[in-house]
């Protein structure tokens, strides 16, 4: 396979949303891991394959910290890495609000900054009732 086919094929993968995000920026990501090889092979340093392997790992892992800082990636390897992005689901968390409206004759004072017509860093505003 070809390398522009192989991006195709990455780009095109029909996955989750989770593994989409992973191989549209895979091959950047492959990409710039080889130019740092090359630089370092330039200015007299070495890099191993294993060494390069571990670096792809380490950029995939640090966007999907980025992206989905809610799973908790850890240093899974690249098989590892996919199962737990393809088994991932979400956990809805939901609690009830419920309002109540002012007792007869009482005032309400907002001091939030979440009033009305009263831009600013904070504001207090006050509703008397006259009754």
């Amino acid at each position: 396979m070809h390398l522009q086919q192989l991006i195709i094929a990455w780009w095109k993968q029909n996955d989750n949303d989770k593994i989409k995000v992973v191989m549209r920026a895979m091959p950047t990501i492959i990409m710039w891991t080889l130019w740092q090889r090359r630089n370092n092979l330039k200015h007299g340093g070495t890099t191993t394959y294993n060494e390069m392997v571990m670096q792809v790992q380490e950029e995939v892992r640090k966007l999907l910290k980025l992206k989905y800082p809610w799973i908790h990636i850890r240093k899974e390897t690249w098989p590892e890495l996919i199962t737990k992005l393809k088994e991932y689901k979400t956990r809805l968390h939901h609690h009830y609000v419920l309002w109540k409206k002012q007792k007869r004759n009482k005032d309400k004072c907002n001091t939030d900054g979440a009033t009305r017509g009263n831009p600013g860093a904070s504001s207090i505003s006050f509703v008397v009732r006259d009754e």
